[in-house]
């Protein structure tokens, strides 16, 4: 007839760490009258998992430190003609030609436009000369700005050593040293002058302390909330359209468990354009 015994062995083992545990029983039996033992062997194995969690939290402020979401609803008026010389404006460079413009200035005793040899393209980088024009109305003498920009790039032009715009100011837009696009904008705050308003190749963004572009940062808290340590070896950003890598930013990569690691991403928002922003 059939008999078993049993034989108990209390053993400890460690769940939250990952590993792979093996038991082996070999059994030997003498029966009587047999030249030979009888031998029996067994084997129990199991593998321990450790959870692995991650979460992610994104906060986004302005400059001020003011909710991105609540800073959005905050558009400035558009009109920038006061009746006062403006002290400074911050175009973005869109590239093209004068017949793009839309503006209310838009009148040859106000504004100037005129593009020379296929006006400014699109692809290449361009220098952008401005000057002011004279307290007497008669010349453009002082240089405001001169530099090279690229297009969907804001630069800003303002008076000098703190001073008001003049009434008008003059750019000339050059590409390879070939002049592309010159351009007059009255600044005097006694005509027409809204933001968003377009000038040949020129945005108007900003007009003293009314701005449509207000410079934000995204801030990403990452935090290991499972049950052992984890390495970050992923953190893909999507806003829009554009995607981008941003593991490179990340200061701290192996975080233990409850540990957290944070990385800034900076952007620009207009204000003055109705968007959803989703990232």
């Amino acid at each position: 007839s059939r008999e078993s015994t049993t034989a108990d062995e209390i053993g400890t083992y460690d769940v939250c760490t990952i590993g792979d545990y093996k038991m082996t029983v070999n059994v030997e039996a003498d029966p009587p009258g047999k030249k030979f033992p009888c031998l029996a062997d067994d084997e129990y194995e199991f593998e321990t998992t450790v959870g692995c969690s991650v979460d992610v939290d994104i906060t986004c402020v302005d400059e001020e430190g003011t909710d991105c979401a609540e800073r959005a609803l905050e558009t400035p008026p558009l009109q920038c003609d006061d009746g006062e010389n403006i002290n400074v404006v911050t175009f973005t460079y869109i590239g093209g030609g004068c017949d793009q413009s839309s503006n209310t200035q838009d009148i040859p005793s106000v504004i100037e436009c005129e593009d020379f040899n296929g006006a400014p393209d699109e692809t290449n980088e361009s220098r952008i000369i401005c000057v002011d024009e004279s307290p007497d109305g008669g010349t453009f003498i002082t240089k405001l700005f001169d530099e090279t920009v690229t297009v969907g790039e804001q630069f800003t032009v303002k008076g000098t050593a703190g001073s008001t715009l003049g009434d008008s100011i003059f750019c000339e837009i050059k590409q390879n040293n070939f002049r592309r696009q010159e351009l007059k904008i009255n600044t005097s705050g006694k005509e027409d002058l809204y933001l968003k308003d377009v000038f040949g190749s020129f945005k108007l963004e900003s007009c003293d302390e009314k701005d449509c572009l207000v410079p934000i940062t995204y801030t990403y808290s990452i935090t290991n909330v499972g049950q052992g340590p984890m390495d970050i070896t992923e953190v893909m950003r999507s806003r829009g359209d554009n995607t981008v890598d941003l593991l490179d930013e990340v200061g701290k990569k192996t975080l233990e468990f409850k540990e957290s690691t944070t990385l800034e991403d900076k952007d620009i928002i207009d204000v003055c354009v109705k968007d959803e922003i989703e990232i």
